[in-house]
């Protein structure tokens, strides 16, 4: 029960991390961006005509990444104790 509360809070610090850092780069190109107002006026005929549609991806994958993640962490942790 030790190792799968272990791998649980691995993966959890490991989605924290990658959450906060996607978040800072999206802040900071968002803080960093200049729209050039001129430039896309030039270049509007380029513009598409049609819409495409497509499908999102299941928000229940996200979960079964989880899952995948921890179970891999948890083989890893097992591994290691025993060397």
């Amino acid at each position: 029960m030790k190792v799968v509360l272990q791998s649980l809070m691995g993966v959890t610090a490991l989605y924290g991390v990658y959450t906060v850092a996607a978040l800072t780069a999206g802040y900071i190109q968002t803080r960093n961006y200049k729209p050039d107002f001129e430039a896309a006026w030039v270049i509007s005929e380029n513009l598409p005509k049609e819409v495409s549609f497509g499908q999102a991806p299941s928000p229940f994958l996200h979960g079964g990444i989880f899952i995948g993640a921890a179970m891999v962490y948890r083989n890893a942790l097992i591994t290691k104790n025993r060397r």
